[in-house]
Protein backbone atom coordinates (compact mmCIF):
# COMPACT_ATOMS: atom_id res chain seq x y z
CA UNK A 1 0.00 0.00 0.00
CA UNK A 2 1.20 3.58 -1.10
CA UNK A 3 -0.63 6.19 0.86
CA UNK A 4 -0.26 9.86 -0.07
CA UNK A 5 -2.07 12.97 2.11
CA UNK A 6 -1.80 16.30 0.77
CA UNK A 7 -3.72 19.54 0.20
CA UNK A 8 -4.87 21.58 -2.40
CA UNK A 9 -3.17 24.77 -1.56
CA UNK A 10 0.32 25.98 -0.04
CA UNK A 11 1.91 28.83 1.51
CA UNK A 12 5.92 29.16 2.57
CA UNK A 13 8.46 27.56 0.08
CA UNK A 14 7.62 24.48 -2.06
CA UNK A 15 10.64 22.77 -1.26
CA UNK A 16 9.20 22.70 2.77
CA UNK A 17 6.08 21.63 1.48
CA UNK A 18 7.19 18.65 -0.03
CA UNK A 19 9.81 17.94 3.23
CA UNK A 20 6.51 17.49 4.89
CA UNK A 21 3.48 16.16 2.58
CA UNK A 22 4.11 13.53 -0.64
CA UNK A 23 1.27 15.23 -2.50
CA UNK A 24 -0.38 17.94 -3.91
CA UNK A 25 -3.30 18.71 -5.56
CA UNK A 26 -3.97 22.18 -7.93
CA UNK A 27 -6.32 23.77 -9.88
CA UNK A 28 -5.31 24.43 -13.07
CA UNK A 29 -6.75 27.89 -13.87
CA UNK A 30 -3.96 30.71 -15.40
CA UNK A 31 -4.76 33.24 -12.84
CA UNK A 32 -4.16 31.07 -9.82
CA UNK A 33 -1.25 29.42 -10.84
CA UNK A 34 2.54 30.63 -11.31
CA UNK A 35 3.60 30.32 -15.10
CA UNK A 36 4.24 26.63 -16.83
CA UNK A 37 7.75 27.59 -15.80
CA UNK A 38 8.06 27.69 -12.58
CA UNK A 39 5.76 24.56 -12.03
CA UNK A 40 8.30 22.73 -13.96
CA UNK A 41 10.58 23.59 -11.20
CA UNK A 42 8.43 22.41 -8.48
CA UNK A 43 8.56 18.95 -10.56
CA UNK A 44 12.77 18.81 -10.30
CA UNK A 45 12.34 20.23 -6.33
CA UNK A 46 10.15 17.56 -5.81
CA UNK A 47 11.67 14.40 -3.79
CA UNK A 48 11.27 10.72 -4.95
CA UNK A 49 7.97 9.56 -5.02
CA UNK A 50 6.32 12.97 -4.26
CA UNK A 51 2.78 12.92 -6.47
CA UNK A 52 1.14 16.08 -8.41
CA UNK A 53 -2.38 16.11 -9.31
CA UNK A 54 -4.09 18.61 -11.29
CA UNK A 55 -7.73 19.18 -11.51
CA UNK A 56 -9.12 20.70 -14.77
CA UNK A 57 -10.92 23.86 -14.59
CA UNK A 58 -14.72 23.78 -14.02
CA UNK A 59 -14.81 25.67 -17.89
CA UNK A 60 -13.42 22.56 -19.20
CA UNK A 61 -17.04 20.70 -19.70
CA UNK A 62 -18.70 23.62 -21.73
CA UNK A 63 -18.39 22.82 -25.15
CA UNK A 64 -16.43 25.12 -27.65
CA UNK A 65 -13.70 27.15 -27.68
CA UNK A 66 -13.97 28.22 -23.68
CA UNK A 67 -13.74 24.35 -22.61
CA UNK A 68 -11.40 23.40 -25.12
CA UNK A 69 -8.62 25.96 -24.22
CA UNK A 70 -9.08 25.14 -20.05
CA UNK A 71 -8.44 21.14 -21.16
CA UNK A 72 -5.88 22.39 -23.23
CA UNK A 73 -4.26 24.40 -20.27
CA UNK A 74 -4.97 21.82 -17.83
CA UNK A 75 -2.75 18.91 -19.76
CA UNK A 76 0.12 22.02 -20.08
CA UNK A 77 0.26 21.98 -16.23
CA UNK A 78 0.22 18.50 -16.05
CA UNK A 79 2.84 18.00 -18.25
CA UNK A 80 4.76 20.48 -16.64
CA UNK A 81 4.29 19.47 -12.73
CA UNK A 82 4.72 15.71 -14.34
CA UNK A 83 1.86 14.46 -12.67
CA UNK A 84 0.40 11.64 -11.66
CA UNK A 85 -3.13 12.67 -12.33
CA UNK A 86 -5.31 14.88 -14.21
CA UNK A 87 -8.77 15.30 -12.69
CA UNK A 88 -11.99 15.73 -14.66
CA UNK A 89 -14.27 17.74 -11.89
CA UNK A 90 -17.85 17.83 -13.62
CA UNK A 91 -20.33 20.46 -11.40
CA UNK A 92 -23.68 19.54 -10.01
CA UNK A 93 -25.38 20.49 -13.19
CA UNK A 94 -24.20 16.96 -14.58
CA UNK A 95 -26.45 14.94 -13.02
CA UNK A 96 -26.73 11.35 -12.95
CA UNK A 97 -27.39 10.12 -16.90
CA UNK A 98 -26.31 8.75 -19.89
CA UNK A 99 -26.40 12.15 -21.31
CA UNK A 100 -23.50 13.59 -18.55
CA UNK A 101 -22.04 10.17 -18.77
CA UNK A 102 -21.37 10.92 -22.94
CA UNK A 103 -20.41 13.82 -22.53
CA UNK A 104 -18.03 12.74 -20.09
CA UNK A 105 -16.79 9.85 -22.35
CA UNK A 106 -15.96 13.11 -24.79
CA UNK A 107 -13.61 15.07 -22.68
CA UNK A 108 -12.19 11.59 -21.93
CA UNK A 109 -11.32 11.16 -25.26
CA UNK A 110 -9.88 14.58 -25.86
CA UNK A 111 -7.95 14.11 -23.03
CA UNK A 112 -6.33 11.45 -24.27
CA UNK A 113 -5.64 12.92 -27.64
CA UNK A 114 -3.83 15.38 -25.90
CA UNK A 115 -1.44 12.42 -24.93
CA UNK A 116 -2.92 11.88 -21.41
CA UNK A 117 -3.56 8.41 -20.69
CA UNK A 118 -6.71 6.74 -19.37
CA UNK A 119 -4.96 5.27 -16.51
CA UNK A 120 -3.87 9.18 -15.09
CA UNK A 121 -7.40 10.15 -15.75
CA UNK A 122 -9.76 10.53 -12.34
CA UNK A 123 -13.45 11.73 -12.65
CA UNK A 124 -14.96 13.79 -9.42
CA UNK A 125 -18.75 14.12 -9.76
CA UNK A 126 -20.26 17.40 -7.44
CA UNK A 127 -23.94 17.12 -7.21
CA UNK A 128 -26.20 14.13 -6.87
CA UNK A 129 -23.79 11.56 -7.88
CA UNK A 130 -23.22 8.59 -4.86
CA UNK A 131 -19.82 6.99 -4.18
CA UNK A 132 -20.81 4.11 -5.90
CA UNK A 133 -22.91 5.06 -8.63
CA UNK A 134 -19.57 7.67 -9.68
CA UNK A 135 -17.47 4.17 -8.94
CA UNK A 136 -19.30 2.10 -11.42
CA UNK A 137 -19.68 5.03 -14.68
CA UNK A 138 -15.80 5.64 -14.03
CA UNK A 139 -15.35 2.57 -14.18
CA UNK A 140 -17.01 1.52 -17.07
CA UNK A 141 -15.25 4.90 -18.70
CA UNK A 142 -11.99 3.21 -17.87
CA UNK A 143 -10.85 6.02 -15.66
CA UNK A 144 -10.54 6.53 -11.84
CA UNK A 145 -13.24 7.93 -9.19
CA UNK A 146 -12.40 10.97 -6.62
CA UNK A 147 -14.98 9.77 -4.13
CA UNK A 148 -15.74 12.04 -0.78
CA UNK A 149 -14.15 10.31 2.36
CA UNK A 150 -17.05 9.15 3.34
CA UNK A 151 -17.47 6.67 0.31
CA UNK A 152 -14.03 5.66 0.04
CA UNK A 153 -13.48 1.90 -0.18
CA UNK A 154 -11.15 -0.59 -0.88
CA UNK A 155 -9.65 -1.19 -4.70
CA UNK A 156 -6.61 -1.11 -6.86
CA UNK A 157 -6.75 2.96 -6.67
CA UNK A 158 -8.30 4.83 -3.96
CA UNK A 159 -8.57 8.50 -4.82
CA UNK A 160 -10.70 10.64 -1.48
CA UNK A 161 -11.18 14.37 -1.20
CA UNK A 162 -11.96 15.20 2.55
CA UNK A 163 -13.20 18.72 3.66
CA UNK A 164 -11.66 20.08 6.80
CA UNK A 165 -13.11 23.18 8.18
CA UNK A 166 -11.10 25.97 9.94
CA UNK A 167 -8.32 26.38 11.79
CA UNK A 168 -6.60 22.54 13.78
CA UNK A 169 -10.44 21.13 12.40
CA UNK A 170 -9.89 17.52 13.42
CA UNK A 171 -12.04 14.17 11.53
CA UNK A 172 -14.33 12.50 12.69
CA UNK A 173 -12.69 9.21 14.76
CA UNK A 174 -14.99 6.55 12.98
CA UNK A 175 -14.35 8.03 9.78
CA UNK A 176 -10.36 8.13 10.22
CA UNK A 177 -10.46 4.89 11.28
CA UNK A 178 -13.08 3.92 8.19
CA UNK A 179 -10.27 5.74 5.62
CA UNK A 180 -7.64 3.83 7.45
CA UNK A 181 -8.85 0.49 6.68
CA UNK A 182 -9.81 1.48 3.02
CA UNK A 183 -6.39 2.84 2.41
CA UNK A 184 -4.94 -0.20 3.55
CA UNK A 185 -6.42 -2.79 1.46
CA UNK A 186 -5.70 -0.37 -1.62
CA UNK A 187 -2.70 -0.59 -3.50
CA UNK A 188 -2.42 2.93 -4.23
CA UNK A 189 -4.10 5.74 -1.87
CA UNK A 190 -4.36 9.21 -2.44
CA UNK A 191 -6.24 11.79 -0.05
CA UNK A 192 -6.72 15.65 -1.03
CA UNK A 193 -7.35 17.33 2.09
CA UNK A 194 -9.36 20.81 1.04
CA UNK A 195 -8.92 23.28 3.72
CA UNK A 196 -7.10 22.44 7.61
CA UNK A 197 -3.76 20.66 7.55
CA UNK A 198 -2.76 17.86 6.15
CA UNK A 199 -0.20 16.94 8.47
CA UNK A 200 -1.52 16.01 11.22
CA UNK A 201 -3.62 14.15 9.41
CA UNK A 202 -1.04 12.40 7.62
CA UNK A 203 0.35 11.29 11.08
CA UNK A 204 -2.94 10.04 12.80
CA UNK A 205 -3.62 7.92 9.24
CA UNK A 206 0.39 6.26 9.34
CA UNK A 207 0.18 5.25 12.91
CA UNK A 208 -3.34 3.97 12.58
CA UNK A 209 -2.43 2.41 9.87
CA UNK A 210 0.64 0.79 11.29
CA UNK A 211 -1.47 -0.04 14.42
CA UNK A 212 -4.19 -1.83 11.73
CA UNK A 213 -1.60 -3.50 9.56
CA UNK A 214 -0.03 -5.53 12.64
CA UNK A 215 -3.14 -6.73 14.15
CA UNK A 216 -4.17 -9.84 13.67
CA UNK A 217 -7.84 -9.75 13.25
CA UNK A 218 -9.26 -10.64 9.69
CA UNK A 219 -11.30 -7.20 8.11
CA UNK A 220 -14.50 -7.45 6.56
CA UNK A 221 -16.94 -5.78 4.99
CA UNK A 222 -18.72 -5.37 8.22
CA UNK A 223 -15.61 -3.89 9.33
CA UNK A 224 -15.63 -0.68 6.39
CA UNK A 225 -19.55 -0.81 6.97
CA UNK A 226 -19.99 0.10 10.88
CA UNK A 227 -18.13 3.00 9.59
CA UNK A 228 -20.08 4.27 6.83
CA UNK A 229 -23.07 5.33 8.36
CA UNK A 230 -21.33 8.48 9.24
CA UNK A 231 -23.73 11.20 7.99
CA UNK A 232 -21.54 14.32 8.02
CA UNK A 233 -18.00 15.60 9.01
CA UNK A 234 -17.25 15.43 12.83
CA UNK A 235 -15.22 18.49 13.02
CA UNK A 236 -14.14 19.80 16.12
CA UNK A 237 -11.95 22.72 16.87
CA UNK A 238 -8.43 21.60 18.44
CA UNK A 239 -5.84 23.84 17.84
CA UNK A 240 -2.72 21.78 19.10
CA UNK A 241 -3.70 18.81 16.91
CA UNK A 242 -2.23 20.63 13.93
CA UNK A 243 0.42 22.97 15.73
CA UNK A 244 3.00 22.74 12.68
CA UNK A 245 5.34 25.69 13.43
CA UNK A 246 8.32 22.76 13.18
CA UNK A 247 10.12 25.28 10.80
CA UNK A 248 11.53 29.01 11.48
CA UNK A 249 11.62 28.76 7.56
CA UNK A 250 7.98 27.33 7.08
CA UNK A 251 7.00 31.22 7.00
CA UNK A 252 8.90 32.31 3.85
CA UNK A 253 6.19 33.10 1.45
CA UNK A 254 8.42 33.35 -1.28
CA UNK A 255 6.75 29.95 -3.26
CA UNK A 256 2.89 30.73 -1.70
CA UNK A 257 -0.03 30.28 -3.80
CA UNK A 258 -3.46 27.98 -4.51
CA UNK A 259 -6.90 27.75 -5.24
CA UNK A 260 -8.28 30.85 -4.34
CA UNK A 261 -5.28 33.59 -3.58
CA UNK A 262 -2.61 32.95 -6.47
CA UNK A 263 -1.27 35.81 -8.90
CA UNK A 264 -2.50 35.99 -11.72
CA UNK A 265 -0.75 34.59 -14.64
CA UNK A 266 1.68 37.67 -15.49
CA UNK A 267 2.88 37.28 -11.80
CA UNK A 268 6.08 37.29 -10.80
CA UNK A 269 7.60 33.74 -11.08
CA UNK A 270 9.19 34.17 -7.87
CA UNK A 271 6.83 34.62 -5.81
CA UNK A 272 3.12 32.98 -7.01
CA UNK A 273 0.77 35.12 -4.25
CA UNK A 274 -1.04 34.54 -1.51
CA UNK A 275 -3.81 37.87 -0.83
CA UNK A 276 -4.07 36.45 2.43
CA UNK A 277 -0.78 35.11 3.82
CA UNK A 278 -1.03 37.35 6.96
CA UNK A 279 -4.65 36.71 7.68
CA UNK A 280 -5.41 35.23 10.94
CA UNK A 281 -4.84 31.34 9.89
CA UNK A 282 -1.08 32.49 9.24
CA UNK A 283 -0.05 30.57 12.44
CA UNK A 284 -0.82 27.49 10.54
CA UNK A 285 2.31 26.62 8.68
CA UNK A 286 0.43 24.55 5.77
CA UNK A 287 -3.12 26.10 5.82
CA UNK A 288 -4.61 27.84 3.09
CA UNK A 289 -8.38 28.85 2.51
CA UNK A 290 -9.37 25.71 0.29
CA UNK A 291 -11.36 26.77 -3.06
CA UNK A 292 -12.59 23.49 -4.03
CA UNK A 293 -16.20 23.83 -2.47
CA UNK A 294 -16.46 27.34 -3.51
CA UNK A 295 -16.05 26.40 -7.07
CA UNK A 296 -19.47 23.98 -6.75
Amino acid sequence: MQLFIGQTSFKGQFANYARKLNFLELLAEPHRLPKLARLAQYRTQAPEGFVFSVVLSPVAVQPGAPGKQAVTFGVKVWQALGARWLVLRTPSSFRPSAASERRVAELIEQLTNLGVPKASIAWEARGLWSGASLVRAAAAAGVAAVVDARDAAPGEVTYARLLRLGVGARTNTRLTEKLALAFLQSGEAYLAVDGGSALALKREFEELIEELGQADEDWDEDDLDGAADVAALDLQADPQTDDLDEDSDWEDDDDSFGEEDADDEDADDEDAGDEDAGDEDADDDLDDEPSGERQK
